[in-house]
């Protein structure tokens, strides 16, 4: 069985981008809006999952729901039994995950073709996932 636990980073991503946002200030130069933009985008994804009720990865073994599962399985953190919901942090029994995203945690000024190692695990998870429905249907 792999090891579990939550992390309370992602509990409230609104409330991080916005605290994020207010502590910096007004940008005044590429530099300072890049760094900015930066430090949020990774709640910014939290947060629209957080808003739509979704499960998808913002780490490369963490959940947007808090679930961190330290396991070399593919398939471990979708099917763990240990997922909640975002906004009550209440079990949740019947987790709904997120489709493909392709190319959604990048950096400002990066190559336009590179897709990060979290996407890409993914995107190899739902389809894994749309395989195993196919063969069920």
């Amino acid at each position: 069985m792999p090891k579990w636990r939550y992390v309370t980073k992602y509990e409230n991503p609104r409330y991080s981008m916005e605290s994020k946002h207010s502590h910096s200030g007004p940008c005044q130069s590429s530099p300072c809006f890049f760094g900015k933009w930066a430090s949020t985008m990774i709640y910014k994804i939290a947060y629209e999952d957080q808003k739509e009720n979704l499960h998808s990865l913002i780490e490369l073994d963490t959940c947007t729901c808090g679930l961190k599962v330290e396991s070399k399985r593919l398939m471990a953190i979708v099917e763990s039994p240990h997922h909640r919901n975002h906004t009550t942090l209440e079990p949740d029994p019947n987790p709904q995950f997120r489709g493909l995203v392709g190319r959604r945690l990048h950096m400002p000024m990066q190559d336009l073709n590179k897709i990060s190692a979290v996407d890409l695990k993914w995107d190899r998870i739902v389809k894994q996932l749309m395989k195993k429905e196919e063969r069920n249907a």
